[in-house]
Protein backbone atom coordinates (compact mmCIF):
# COMPACT_ATOMS: atom_id res chain seq x y z
CA UNK A 1 0.00 0.00 0.00
CA UNK A 2 1.19 3.29 -0.99
CA UNK A 3 -0.76 5.56 0.82
CA UNK A 4 -1.32 4.77 5.01
CA UNK A 5 -3.67 6.19 8.01
CA UNK A 6 -0.67 8.66 8.76
CA UNK A 7 -1.12 10.68 5.42
CA UNK A 8 -4.16 11.75 6.12
CA UNK A 9 -4.10 12.79 9.51
CA UNK A 10 -3.18 16.55 9.26
CA UNK A 11 -3.33 18.95 6.30
CA UNK A 12 -5.71 19.21 3.51
CA UNK A 13 -6.92 15.67 3.19
CA UNK A 14 -7.01 15.11 7.15
CA UNK A 15 -9.72 12.45 7.29
CA UNK A 16 -11.96 12.57 10.73
CA UNK A 17 -11.64 10.49 13.36
CA UNK A 18 -8.28 8.91 11.84
CA UNK A 19 -6.16 9.15 15.09
CA UNK A 20 -7.70 7.49 18.56
CA UNK A 21 -9.07 9.82 21.08
CA UNK A 22 -9.54 9.36 24.67
CA UNK A 23 -12.43 6.95 25.15
CA UNK A 24 -13.36 7.22 21.30
CA UNK A 25 -14.34 4.81 19.19
CA UNK A 26 -11.11 2.82 17.23
CA UNK A 27 -11.62 3.27 13.60
CA UNK A 28 -7.78 3.40 12.14
CA UNK A 29 -8.83 -0.61 11.11
CA UNK A 30 -12.06 0.76 9.30
CA UNK A 31 -9.90 3.27 7.69
CA UNK A 32 -6.74 1.56 6.81
CA UNK A 33 -9.04 -0.76 4.65
CA UNK A 34 -10.71 2.09 3.32
CA UNK A 35 -7.49 3.26 2.01
CA UNK A 36 -6.39 0.34 0.93
CA UNK A 37 -9.73 -0.80 -0.82
CA UNK A 38 -9.83 3.22 -2.88
CA UNK A 39 -5.84 2.76 -3.71
CA UNK A 40 -6.20 -0.46 -5.12
CA UNK A 41 -9.31 0.59 -7.18
CA UNK A 42 -7.86 3.86 -8.70
CA UNK A 43 -4.64 2.50 -9.35
CA UNK A 44 -6.20 -1.12 -11.51
CA UNK A 45 -8.37 2.04 -12.99
CA UNK A 46 -4.92 4.10 -14.35
CA UNK A 47 -2.01 1.55 -14.79
CA UNK A 48 -4.26 -2.01 -15.82
CA UNK A 49 -4.31 -5.41 -14.05
CA UNK A 50 -0.45 -6.71 -15.61
CA UNK A 51 0.94 -3.13 -14.84
CA UNK A 52 -0.81 -3.04 -11.04
CA UNK A 53 0.39 -6.71 -10.10
CA UNK A 54 3.94 -5.24 -11.14
CA UNK A 55 3.94 -2.26 -9.08
CA UNK A 56 1.89 -4.23 -5.98
CA UNK A 57 4.64 -7.69 -6.11
CA UNK A 58 7.23 -5.14 -6.48
CA UNK A 59 6.16 -2.91 -3.25
CA UNK A 60 5.92 -6.23 -1.38
CA UNK A 61 8.71 -7.76 -2.05
CA UNK A 62 10.88 -4.29 -1.84
CA UNK A 63 12.26 -4.85 -4.92
CA UNK A 64 14.25 -1.41 -6.41
CA UNK A 65 15.39 -3.46 -9.33
CA UNK A 66 13.23 -1.99 -11.20
CA UNK A 67 13.58 0.99 -12.86
CA UNK A 68 10.64 1.73 -14.23
CA UNK A 69 8.74 1.06 -11.10
CA UNK A 70 10.66 3.07 -9.19
CA UNK A 71 10.34 6.22 -11.24
CA UNK A 72 6.68 5.13 -11.65
CA UNK A 73 6.24 6.02 -7.51
CA UNK A 74 9.13 8.66 -6.77
CA UNK A 75 8.55 10.51 -9.93
CA UNK A 76 11.25 12.01 -12.35
CA UNK A 77 12.04 15.24 -14.53
CA UNK A 78 12.28 13.97 -18.06
CA UNK A 79 12.40 15.78 -21.40
CA UNK A 80 9.51 15.74 -24.20
CA UNK A 81 10.55 17.53 -27.60
CA UNK A 82 13.01 20.39 -26.20
CA UNK A 83 11.45 20.62 -23.07
CA UNK A 84 11.64 19.66 -19.64
CA UNK A 85 8.61 17.95 -17.32
CA UNK A 86 7.92 16.79 -14.44
CA UNK A 87 5.98 13.51 -13.26
CA UNK A 88 5.38 13.78 -9.03
CA UNK A 89 5.16 9.63 -9.00
CA UNK A 90 2.52 8.03 -6.99
CA UNK A 91 3.90 8.15 -3.56
CA UNK A 92 3.89 12.09 -3.70
CA UNK A 93 1.52 13.62 -0.92
CA UNK A 94 -0.33 15.00 -3.35
CA UNK A 95 -0.49 12.10 -5.44
CA UNK A 96 -4.25 12.04 -7.64
CA UNK A 97 -4.67 8.90 -5.25
CA UNK A 98 -4.64 10.63 -2.00
CA UNK A 99 -7.61 13.01 -3.90
CA UNK A 100 -9.50 10.03 -5.00
CA UNK A 101 -9.28 8.51 -1.74
CA UNK A 102 -10.34 11.74 0.24
CA UNK A 103 -13.01 12.26 -2.40
CA UNK A 104 -14.49 8.55 -1.66
CA UNK A 105 -14.46 9.43 2.15
CA UNK A 106 -16.33 12.30 2.51
CA UNK A 107 -18.87 11.30 -0.22
CA UNK A 108 -19.67 8.17 1.72
CA UNK A 109 -19.77 9.45 5.15
CA UNK A 110 -21.99 12.15 4.66
CA UNK A 111 -24.35 10.43 7.12
CA UNK A 112 -23.67 7.28 9.01
CA UNK A 113 -25.79 3.96 9.27
CA UNK A 114 -27.07 2.89 12.56
CA UNK A 115 -29.37 0.75 14.50
CA UNK A 116 -32.00 3.61 14.37
CA UNK A 117 -31.31 3.55 10.43
CA UNK A 118 -29.31 6.38 8.37
CA UNK A 119 -28.70 9.49 10.12
CA UNK A 120 -26.78 12.83 9.51
CA UNK A 121 -24.27 13.45 12.66
CA UNK A 122 -25.15 16.60 14.29
CA UNK A 123 -23.40 18.68 17.30
CA UNK A 124 -24.30 21.32 19.70
CA UNK A 125 -23.69 25.12 18.54
CA UNK A 126 -22.52 24.27 15.13
CA UNK A 127 -24.65 24.56 11.38
CA UNK A 128 -24.16 21.24 9.23
CA UNK A 129 -22.88 22.47 5.58
CA UNK A 130 -23.57 20.58 2.81
CA UNK A 131 -20.07 18.62 1.76
CA UNK A 132 -20.41 18.52 -2.35
CA UNK A 133 -18.31 21.93 -2.68
CA UNK A 134 -15.45 19.84 -0.57
CA UNK A 135 -16.25 16.59 -2.64
CA UNK A 136 -16.14 18.82 -5.81
CA UNK A 137 -12.91 20.06 -5.17
CA UNK A 138 -11.16 16.96 -3.82
CA UNK A 139 -12.44 15.10 -7.05
CA UNK A 140 -11.71 17.43 -9.40
CA UNK A 141 -8.09 17.45 -8.29
CA UNK A 142 -7.73 14.14 -8.51
CA UNK A 143 -9.17 14.27 -12.11
CA UNK A 144 -6.76 16.98 -12.90
CA UNK A 145 -3.64 14.89 -11.68
CA UNK A 146 -5.04 11.52 -13.14
CA UNK A 147 -5.61 12.54 -16.93
CA UNK A 148 -6.19 16.53 -17.11
CA UNK A 149 -8.39 18.70 -17.58
CA UNK A 150 -8.87 18.76 -21.41
CA UNK A 151 -8.77 16.00 -24.32
CA UNK A 152 -9.50 17.67 -26.93
CA UNK A 153 -7.25 19.53 -29.04
CA UNK A 154 -5.22 22.87 -28.24
CA UNK A 155 -4.07 25.40 -30.82
CA UNK A 156 -0.60 26.33 -29.49
CA UNK A 157 1.57 29.08 -31.13
CA UNK A 158 5.04 28.15 -31.68
CA UNK A 159 7.60 30.21 -33.56
CA UNK A 160 7.28 28.76 -36.67
CA UNK A 161 3.06 28.98 -36.64
CA UNK A 162 0.43 27.49 -34.69
CA UNK A 163 0.12 23.92 -34.56
CA UNK A 164 -2.50 21.36 -32.43
CA UNK A 165 -1.80 20.01 -29.21
CA UNK A 166 -3.68 16.60 -28.68
CA UNK A 167 -2.00 15.42 -25.74
CA UNK A 168 -0.97 18.54 -23.53
CA UNK A 169 2.45 18.34 -24.51
CA UNK A 170 2.88 21.80 -23.30
CA UNK A 171 2.07 21.01 -19.83
CA UNK A 172 4.86 21.40 -17.47
CA UNK A 173 3.45 18.70 -14.57
CA UNK A 174 2.34 15.71 -16.04
CA UNK A 175 -0.71 13.39 -15.26
CA UNK A 176 -1.04 10.31 -14.61
CA UNK A 177 -2.16 9.71 -18.21
CA UNK A 178 0.65 11.62 -20.29
CA UNK A 179 3.42 10.52 -18.23
CA UNK A 180 2.58 6.93 -19.37
CA UNK A 181 1.50 8.19 -22.73
CA UNK A 182 5.32 9.56 -22.74
CA UNK A 183 7.11 6.81 -21.67
CA UNK A 184 5.13 3.56 -23.20
CA UNK A 185 8.28 1.40 -23.94
CA UNK A 186 8.35 1.55 -20.41
CA UNK A 187 5.26 0.48 -19.80
CA UNK A 188 3.97 -1.66 -22.56
CA UNK A 189 1.32 -3.45 -20.19
CA UNK A 190 -0.53 0.05 -19.01
CA UNK A 191 -4.03 0.29 -19.97
CA UNK A 192 -5.25 3.55 -18.96
CA UNK A 193 -9.09 4.13 -18.25
CA UNK A 194 -10.25 7.83 -18.22
CA UNK A 195 -12.89 9.47 -16.53
CA UNK A 196 -15.56 11.71 -16.19
CA UNK A 197 -15.03 14.93 -14.16
CA UNK A 198 -17.81 16.24 -11.89
CA UNK A 199 -18.87 19.74 -11.15
CA UNK A 200 -20.91 21.08 -7.96
CA UNK A 201 -23.73 19.96 -9.22
CA UNK A 202 -23.04 16.66 -9.96
CA UNK A 203 -22.93 15.97 -13.32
Amino acid sequence: MIFKLEDFQQGELRLPNSKNAPNGVDRTAYLNEFIERYEREVLIFGLGVALYNRLKDAIQENDTSDSAINTLLQGATYTVGNKDVIWNGLQAKDSFIAYYIYSKYVRQHRDELTALGTQKPEANNSKAVAPLKRITYAYREFFERYQGENHLPVVRQAWAGQYLDYYGTDRSIRTLYQFLRDNKNDYPDAVFTPMDNVNTFGI
